[in-house]
């Protein structure tokens, strides 16, 4: 769970203090007390422990080289976690670094299974594969039980290069990077060889690959614009939408968010030919918020408002629990619709600031279009 759940720390007699819960520090430092007490393996065979890592430390131990090698279990974290990673690799890049990622779980590259901040993570790093400074890539035959002693970074696999490992799991590259505690310590002939055969077995991603999950258009609307919707839903043009799914947490937190909503489905309408079903993914707000309202409240109203409005749509409404969707921050808008030949195509858009963002033109946004043919 994202911080605590009944399966751990919550039941209903500590249900005021759900908001408060949260184990992960709690294991964090249960993890460290085991550590200490455990002989430290990494120091017996000569490495150094950083005492207090940071990415602007790895930066200043990096300077001066122009190759760079991660070793990883996979590219993306969950939904929630900042991205310090993301800016530092893309720093990185922007410095002249060449920077080889090798993944021990495949990339998933498929647009509509991706969560909107792996699409954002892809649209970083696009250019960059693009010109040959990233690869990134999947080791399909590795030993699953020799992860966790392989380098995490190193900067060319032979011995006496320097190269940074961890005692902890491999976790994702963008949750994670230097994962406590760290040690450094330079290449033996047996490490470098395991290096290298994990390079030579990496099957590398084509920028094309990555580019399938980059958006076809994108719109940066500045604070105080008016909004051209007819070019941003332009290919909605007299389409029949057989169904509009809106995921956005905050649709229906307050008047302002559902007045923005109508507003959203008021304007596809004047584009589109029709809407035949609709779907909403909205979220409870946190009881002590002072537009809180009970989930079978926040249907009741939001159901009200837009059948009373659009009459003819078929309308779902999913109001997630708060405590146990903390992790939904998508703000997405799919428009599955079907053409005159029948076939049948879904407009992806992503909102970087979500809808009530994108109907008032006092605030700025950003808003990127995917195509995915079924």
């Amino acid at each position: 769970c994202s911080s605590a759940c009944s399966a751990c720390l919550c039941d209903y007699s500590n249900q005021l203090s759900w908001d408060q819960f949260d184990r992960f520090p709690v294991l964090k430092w249960l993890k460290e007390l085991v550590d200490d007490a455990k002989p430290d393996d990494f120091i017996k065979a000569g490495a150094v422990r950083w005492a207090s890592t940071s990415l602007k430390g790895l930066t200043e131990r990096l300077s001066g080289i122009s190759q760079m090698y991660l070793f990883v279990i996979s590219l993306d974290a969950i939904e929630g976690e900042d991205n310090k990673t993301r800016h530092w690799l893309v720093n990185m890049l922007n410095e002249g670094m060449n920077i080889s990622i090798h993944l021990a779980k495949p990339l998933e590259m498929v647009p509509r299974q991706l969560s909107s901040r792996m699409r954002e993570t892809l649209r970083h790093l696009y250019p960059y594969a693009k010109d040959g400074r990233l690869k990134i890539g999947y080791v399909p035959k590795i030993d699953e039980s020799k992860t966790n002693n392989l380098a995490r970074i190193f900067i060319e696999p032979i011995p006496g290069s320097p190269a940074w490992f961890s005692s902890r799991p491999t976790p994702p590259l963008l949750q994670d990077l230097l994962p406590e505690p760290i040690y450094q310590q330079k290449l033996n002939d047996e490490s470098a060889t395991e290096l290298s055969e994990m390079i030579s077995g990496t099957v590398y991603y084509s920028a094309d690959k990555i580019r399938g999950s980059v958006p076809i258009e994108r719109w940066e609307i500045s604070e105080g614009e008016v909004r051209n919707f007819q070019d941003v839903f332009a290919v909605l043009q007299g389409a029949y939408i057989d169904q509009f799914v809106i995921k956005d947490p905050y649709c229906a937190a307050g008047d302002l968010q559902r007045s923005s909503l109508i507003d959203l489905i008021r304007v596809v309408l004047g584009i589109a030919n029709n809407i035949k079903n609709m779907t909403i993914h909205c979220r409870e707000q946190n009881f002590k918020d002072l537009r809180y309202m009970a989930p079978y409240k926040i249907k009741e109203v939001l159901n009200s408002a837009i059948i009373n409005d659009f009459p003819t749509i078929k309308l779902i409404i999913h109001v997630h629990n708060f405590k146990t969707s903390r992790s939904f921050h998508d703000r997405t808008l799919d428009f599955h619709a079907i053409d005159n030949d029948g076939c049948s195509i879904t407009h992806r858009y992503d909102l970087t600031g979500g809808i009530d963002f994108l109907m008032d033109k006092k605030a700025s946004t950003k808003i990127y279009r995917y195509q995915i043919e079924k």
